[in-house]
């Protein structure tokens, strides 16, 4: 589901991008930015969903292991906190279950406890996640940028809300913001500024 929302999202947003100036010849789609927005906001529902059924999963298969981790609950969250500090030494005999839970914790710790810059995927896309789910697609400002080709990249900026206006300014005057208003820093909202 992801991969088929992922797509739908691609597709739509590029034709969203040259809908004013159409492409090869063909026309734009003016519903395109709205159809993008909607596929992207079930990317994350979506990305969300299988989250949370991991960690039901977990919680099946492997009852009692995860701290605090219950059958039915959708605890992603639980599964992070255990990933955030260090799987306990094994006892004498090993179990299938234990076996399981050592592989879950070296196929997810490395996802969860990224290195920069993609530390802070798991906060911005649960921070989006909430945005689309309570305020729906409409929310997301997007930027596109084009290479030297003359591709547009499309992404969605790392602060809510972004108010890209706040960068701009006369040719003649000088910038009263930061020139670059997407740095490295830690994912952060303006509320937390």
């Amino acid at each position: 589901m992801p991969t088929m929302n992922s797509e739908l999202f691609k597709k739509t947003k590029h034709r969203s991008t040259t809908r004013e100036r159409g492409s090869a010849g063909k026309p734009g789609i003016p519903t395109a930015p709205g159809r993008a927005r909607k596929h992207f906001r079930l990317l994350l529902l979506s990305l969300q969903a299988g989250l949370d059924a991991t960690a039901d999963l977990a919680a099946l298969f492997l009852t009692g292991l995860i701290p605090g981790l219950r059958v039915g609950r959708a605890q992603f969250s639980r599964i992070e906190k255990w990933l955030g500090r260090a799987l306990a030494p094994a006892g004498l005999i090993i179990t299938p279950q234990r076996d399981a839970l050592e592989q879950l914790y070296v196929t997810l710790s490395p996802l969860v406890n990224a290195t920069p810059p993609e530390r802070e995927w798991l906060p911005l896309m649960r921070m989006f996640r909430n945005k689309a789910a309570h305020l729906g697609g409409a929310v997301f400002r997007y930027m596109a940028l084009h290479d030297a080709e003359g591709r547009f990249h499309t992404f969605v900026p790392r602060q809510w809300p972004f108010i890209p206006e706040e960068y701009m300014h006369f040719a003649d005057a000088p910038a009263r913001a930061r020139a670059e208003p997407f740095d490295s820093t830690p994912f952060r909202t303006r509320a937390a500024c």
